[in-house]
């Protein structure tokens, strides 16, 4: 936990102001909650206008996404290739601007499959969302 605790002071150091409306853990337990349940819907409705999504798969490695319409389907695709699994997020950190969560989906196999998830915020909406994945070597 020494390690969150560093994260989160770096980050803190990096935010020179506050929005009134900044982001919270309730809100991103529901933005996990809806892409849990894969509701693409409700999983738009927490991101801004001019969003990024950086997906943990594709050619770049990984896959860059920009603008709502362009990350809605790379959102979708993205849990298409994770259909069938069951997600869950810990170690939720979030200091003004920028946040994180690791992730873990889990597959009726038995596969596993963990990851971390770096935001920006605009408020309290997502701005940038980039995803890791570990991957077996």
């Amino acid at each position: 936990m020494v390690y969150k605790l560093l994260i989160c002071v770096a980050l803190l150091i990096d935010q020179p102001k506050f929005y009134a409306h900044s982001m919270t853990e309730e809100t991103m337990l529901a933005f996990a909650s809806a892409w849990s349940r894969l509701d693409l819907e409700a999983v738009m409705d927490f991101f801004t206008e001019d969003c990024v999504y950086q997906a943990s798969v594709g050619i770049e490695p990984g896959c860059t996404y920009t603008g709502k319409t362009a990350v809605r389907q790379g959102i979708e695709q993205m849990m298409h290739h994770d259909l069938g699994s069951e997600s869950r997020v810990h170690n939720l950190c979030i200091v003004g601007e920028r946040g994180f969560w690791e992730w873990t989906y889990r597959f009726a196999n038995g596969d596993l499959v963990k990851g971390c998830d770096l935001f920006e915020f605009h408020g309290n909406q997502i701005r940038v969302k980039n995803a890791f994945r570990k991957t077996r070597g």
